[in-house]
């Protein structure tokens, strides 16, 4: 059965079984025409969903294996996402500024209505006005939201969450939060091994929420594109279907697996300790500066500004070979390493 928020198209809808997904005997495999001629550790298929290392996923979030689905990136797991709700009669709701691929993914799944949802003036979601949205399809939530930065109290989430019809899927982007949740006084203290503020804990409640997580940020593993999708067990079976049959290669699960266990998530909150101390330097120069109307000092890897002329400074800093992102009247800068931040100073200073 499907979710209530997915297109009714997919009711009839069987997806591939591969070789790896079929309950066979253990013992002689020879179902998956791979090739064992060549000498290597690649040439068997990897499982298209690793149970070791959704496994491993589920102790680091809090959650239970059956909740999480691997995906290649957070970006896969916005894709599938799209193409399960979105399409002709469905609406993506997104609310700028923020990440990009939320529309861009929603335009793929051609027939699709964007309505634009702007944030408040504190640059928050406007749960009023989100309450009164009916049409079927997906509200984007990113938090901390990129660019900004700025995150949305989970209470309110919950809150907003309780009036949306169930045919509207709420996904929350949390590839950020593994920065907030590490810089959090609970967990800086060592009060607390992991903190209670993403929304995953909530999953069990809600059919009609998903949240997104990955490995590409914090914890510094971009080029293995693994990410998390979070939801109803159910929901994670169904969405399964949707999926290439092995998402993730060999080398990425293993390597993925080694990054989740509890020493290296410690020694990734040591290079996030690091990463803060150089942001907010960063932050200290920023305001020193009279280049800015607004800063927003966020603890996330990096810091969003608004220039008193965007342009401007955009041309200075490509003259002298450093390269933010322009985002509209903002600029994004990602914390630096301390000998590039030591450039950003000087040309900032001339």
């Amino acid at each position: 059965m499907i979710p209530l928020w997915a297109k009714p198209e997919w009711q009839e809808f069987k997806p591939y079984i591969s070789a790896g997904r079929l309950n066979v005997a253990t013992g002689v495999k020879i179902n998956a025409n791979e090739n064992p001629y060549l000498e290597g550790e690649n040439w068997m298929y990897p499982a298209g969903q690793d149970e070791n290392l959704r496994q491993a996923w589920a102790e680091y979030l809090n959650c239970k294996s059956d909740e999480v689905l691997l995906t290649r990136g957070a970006d896969e797991g916005i894709d599938v996402l799209a193409r399960a709700a979105l399409g002709s009669g469905r609406v993506c709701y997104i609310q700028p500024p923020t990440y990009g691929m939320y529309e861009v993914s929603a335009k793929l799944q051609l027939g699709t209505d964007i309505k634009s949802c702007p944030l408040t003036e504190n640059r928050q979601p406007d749960w009023e006005k989100l309450s009164e949205i009916k049409a079927p399809g997906i509200l984007f939530l990113c938090r901390p939201n990129n660019p900004t930065g700025d995150d949305v109290p989970k209470q309110d989430i919950i809150s907003g969450l309780k009036k949306l019809p169930s045919n509207i899927l709420l996904v929350v982007d949390e590839a950020y939060m593994d920065y907030s949740e590490m810089l959090s006084e609970e967990i800086i203290s060592g009060e607390l091994m992991s903190s209670d503020q993403s929304m995953i804990s909530e999953v069990s409640r809600f059919e009609n929420l998903v949240v997104l997580r990955t490995l590409s940020k914090a914890f510094g593993l971009a080029g293995l594109r693994c990410g998390a999708l979070i939801a109803k067990a159910s929901t994670c079976r169904w969405l399964s279907g949707l999926l290439a049959p092995y998402p993730l290669p060999t080398p990425s699960i293993e390597q993925a697996k080694k990054a989740l266990n509890k020493d290296n998530v410690k020694q990734v909150r040591q290079a996030v300790m690091a990463m803060n101390s150089q942001r907010k330097r960063m932050i200290d120069l920023f305001r020193r500066s009279a280049l800015f109307l607004d800063i927003i000092d966020a603890p996330v890897n990096y810091i969003c500004t608004k220039p008193c002329d965007a342009e401007l400074l955009m041309d200075k800093m490509a003259a002298n070979g450093i390269a933010p992102r322009r985002l509209g009247n903002y600029i994004r800068w990602t914390v630096g390493l301390e000998h590039e931040i030591d450039k950003l100073e000087k040309v900032m200073s001339a």
